[in-house]
């Protein structure tokens, strides 16, 4: 009921009532007996803002429906890009990573589909400007949202509903990403970080294939059913082949590292980073390098006019398997048909590998009396020889000038290029 006894022998001494979201209260004693304390709220205890196109608005008074992700909890991932670990931190945002491929970028939704014809991804804007994501590789996978270091991230909004296009436009109707990046402090120090992250994958999960004595059974099984006479048979040489093992990393190595610079005085704030990502997929042949540098400054030149620039340069090299519509058979699926009682490696053979000439574009029978359908290929001779690599350079510059007319209300005009160029090789 709020009664309370404290025994107190000076008089000149206080009481300080304080509690969470309300402001603190001091009472001198004296010579007083009975002391009731009546906290007020406090709103700013309770401004949680989230950041909108045409601003920043209090929690409270937000109508829309949003979710944040603090950057913090991006950063501790490793991933090559931050899209990866944006799945399960923000409620009807779905994130499907869409193969082992630490290059592919992520399939995001919210709120599930919403157009039948269209684009079904999100709109993302960093520090108030659209950014152009996609997969523009002509060959191997190439992810755009890599561009971005994760560890630049101060957090990241998801305005989710509706309301967002009355901000962005048609854009926006399959939700919006707002990315903050760090900006500098006015502490005027200089403040240093540096951080490394080292990770590991492996496939979560293998299919479970036959072994070859069971393959030679079940194989011959079938032709005996089918009227025709026996082909497979065991190897004399006891080969017994797991080919999942053969395409598969194991313990595929991921390295981060990211040292930063931030400072500034009472009218100018700096932020300056490089990043050096490297990943390994968990197909023997998927890799992503990054590169990345990172630039801002921010200058109140008096009380009505602030100018600032934001300059992004990235260099991300992707290796791995031609993925366009001409390329070889699906490495996986090629495992998945390979026979277990056949050798990968052919030491006798010029490449090394286990394959058929003159056209080398299926592998050997081995003891078998017939080879595999579809010609499907080697996949051992097809993930370390027939390599793609993806060289992609990118500049993303953002210079703003705003005029703060009178209080309230604010004019900002912002000027942007973005250069992109791919090579595939």
């Amino acid at each position: 009921k709020g009664n309370y006894s404290i025994q107190v022998t000076d008089k000149t001494a206080s009481l300080k009532f304080s509690s969470i979201g309300f402001g603190d209260v001091e009472a001198r004693l004296g010579n007083k007996t009975v002391v009731d304390a009546n906290l007020i709220s406090e709103a700013k205890a309770l401004s949680e803002v989230v950041v909108v196109g045409y601003g920043v608005q209090q929690r409270k008074s937000f109508t829309g429906s949003s979710a944040k992700v603090g950057g913090a909890e991006i950063a501790q991932q490793v991933a090559p890009s931050f899209d990866k670990a944006l799945g399960g931190r923000a409620a009807g945002v779905q994130v499907a990573n869409t193969g082992g491929d630490p290059s592919a970028p992520a399939r995001i939704r919210i709120r599930g589909v919403n157009s039948i014809s269209g684009g079904q991804g999100p709109l993302f804007v960093v520090d108030g400007v659209p950014f152009i994501t996609g997969n523009f590789a002509a060959t191997v996978n190439s992810n755009s949202l890599g561009d971005i270091n994760p560890n630049d991230i101060e957090n990241i909004e998801v305005l989710k509903d509706g309301s967002a296009t009355a901000i962005y436009g048609s854009r926006a109707s399959n939700g919006v990403i707002i990315i903050t990046t760090k900006k500098g402090t006015k502490e005027g120090k200089m403040k240093v970080n540096y951080d490394a992250n080292i990770g590991f994958s492996s496939p979560a999960s293998r299919f479970d294939l036959l072994n070859s004595d069971q393959f030679v059974m079940i194989a011959n099984e079938k032709r005996a059913n089918a009227g025709l006479g026996s082909a497979a048979r065991p190897s004399p040489t006891g080969t017994n082949t797991d080919w999942q093992s053969v395409v598969f990393n194991n313990n595929a190595l991921a390295v981060q590292q990211n040292i930063s610079f931030s400072g500034g005085t009472q009218k100018s704030t700096y932020f300056f980073s490089l990043n050096y990502s490297d990943q390994r997929g968990i197909f023997i042949s998927n890799r992503n390098k990054a590169y990345r540098i990172r630039f801002n400054i921010e200058s109140e030149v008096n009380k009505y006019v602030k100018i600032g620039n934001n300059l992004t340069l990235s260099k991300q090299d992707d290796y791995g398997q031609n993925d366009g519509t001409n390329a070889l058979s699906g490495s996986m699926a090629s495992t998945l048909r390979m026979l277990p009682n056949v050798n990968p490696y052919d030491p006798t053979s010029p490449t090394g590998f286990n394959i058929l000439g003159p056209a080398l574009n299926s592998v050997g029978f081995g003891p078998n009396a017939i080879g595999i359908d579809d010609n499907y290929t080697n996949p051992a001779f097809t993930l370390t020889q027939n390599q793609f690599t993806s060289e992609k350079l990118r500049a993303v510059n953002n210079t703003f000038l705003e005029l703060s007319i009178v209080k309230g209300l604010k004019f900002r005009s912002t000027f942007t290029y973005d250069i992109l160029s791919e090579y595939g090789f």
